[in-house]
């Protein structure tokens, strides 16, 4: 896209502008998951491979297995396209599972024996918004899609070729790719949102905030204690830590994690419990949000709770199985879209309920209660990702939970 930047006024007598300048606006970082040092681990390669943030459906289309609200990136490396009936496609703002559920960049290969050029198209939901036939002869090697706003941009080789405004923006969260007769590397697959926070906790956790417990980089086994990860541990009954951010609007937390091994508490995991997060809450108290418990209440419970009530509780299967415990790591994925709340443990949905009264808080938070948790990667995604908080911002010294309300402690 090509274009000017100018200001102006209207219907002012004297008007004088101060120093003025243009530029593009930052690019979020890509959402890097590969972990060189296990990513050949066999019982870490759920987390710590890039292949393990998507997943694909029956139909040949790979989906992101995370949120990516509003505006996005996604790019990837081709090696070689087959000259007839090949097809790439870059997916971005679907709802659903097929590639007509949102907006689409699609090359295509055209009839060699003709001379057909490649072409580019743009579409949504299935129809056709934009296209245009790239030049005879062109190799391309990079296909990138973005939407910032209500405009959409198909880039070949890093140079925009095809662009379009949409008036109405689609509101789906899912982005994804498939390539038919297209040589791609899995590998280069890039996805990117300033919408979207990704912690690997290779560096110093600074965008969370310790409440209570202890919060550090240690071992999850006593027994090898070669491998560190971060680490949450209860000094007195919880053990929480807000992220500093706001996240406005929809949200969703995505997080690997497991129980922290202690031999004083028993050698078969029967103290695991409590792998828990909180949505929508005020950043002080986990009671004022969503509180989803995995394992709760002494991992008999996997519930979704507002304040002290429960809204819905998972099958007696949903719960964290201390058989086979020793080297797990789970993956589990908390929702808010609107009034409705998911819960997924390893990709299965265990609870989908509505709060016909819905909660606006903006912050979120991990915790566990008299236990210890491993987190080996946390995702936080969001229709308005915000500023960190104050240095300053009140912090008071308790932090009630949902086992601290009255319908809870006499259970």
């Amino acid at each position: 896209m090509s274009g000017c930047a100018g200001l102006f006024a209207a219907q002012a007598g004297l008007v004088s502008f101060g120093r003025v300048k243009v530029d593009w606006p930052l690019e979020p970082p890509p959402l890097l998951t590969l972990n060189e040092i296990f990513e050949h681990e066999k019982f870490m390669a759920n987390w710590s491979t890039i292949e393990s943030d998507w997943r694909r459906t029956t139909a040949g289309l790979w989906f992101h297995k995370g949120d990516f609200p509003g505006d996005a990136t996604i790019e990837v490396d081709i090696h070689s396209i087959e000259p007839k009936d090949a097809e790439m496609g870059l997916l971005l703002s679907a709802s659903g599972d097929v590639a007509e559920s949102g907006y689409l960049l699609k090359l295509a290969a055209g009839d060699k024996e003709a001379n057909a050029p490649l072409t580019l198209e743009l579409q949504r939901n299935g129809q056709t918004l934009a296209s245009t036939p790239l030049k005879t002869g062109t190799c391309v090697n990079r296909l990138s899609f973005k939407r910032q706003g209500a405009y959409l941009v198909g880039y070949v080789n890093r140079r925009p070729r095809l662009w379009h405004r949409d008036r109405d923006p689609l509101k789906g969260y899912a982005l994804g790719w498939y390539a038919r007769k297209v040589t791609v590397d899995t590998q280069s697959v890039s996805v990117s949102s300033p919408n979207v926070y990704k912690y690997l906790f290779r560096r110093a956790h600074t965008d969370w905030r310790v409440v209570k417990g202890i919060w550090e980089i240690t071992s999850r086994w006593q027994c090898d204690p070669r491998w560190t990860f971060f680490s949450g541990r209860s000094s007195w009954k919880l053990a929480a830590i807000w992220n500093k951010r706001k996240f406005a609007g929809d949200v969703s937390v995505d997080f690997y994690a497991g129980p922290k091994m202690d031999q004083s508490r028993g050698s078969r995991y029967e103290y695991a419990a409590d792998i828990n997060c909180t949505l929508a809450g005020n950043g002080v108290d986990l009671t004022s949000g969503y509180s989803f418990l995995f394992g709760g209440f002494g991992n008999t419970k996997t519930v979704v709770m507002k304040g002290g009530e429960i809204l819905a509780e998972a099958g007696r299967g949903d719960l964290i199985q201390t058989s086979n415990l020793h080297r797990r790591w789970y993956h589990v994925k908390a929702q808010k879209k609107g009034d409705r709340l998911r819960l997924w443990i390893d990709d299965k949905l265990v609870i989908d309920c509505v709060d016909k009264t819905p909660l606006t808080g903006d912050r979120v938070a991990l915790w566990t209660w008299n236990n210890g948790i491993m987190v080996a990667r946390v995702t936080v995604s969001a229709e308005e990702a915000g500023r960190c908080e104050s240095p300053d911002a009140y912090k008071p010294a308790h932090c009630r939970s949902v086992y601290d309300t009255p319908t809870v402690a006499k259970r």
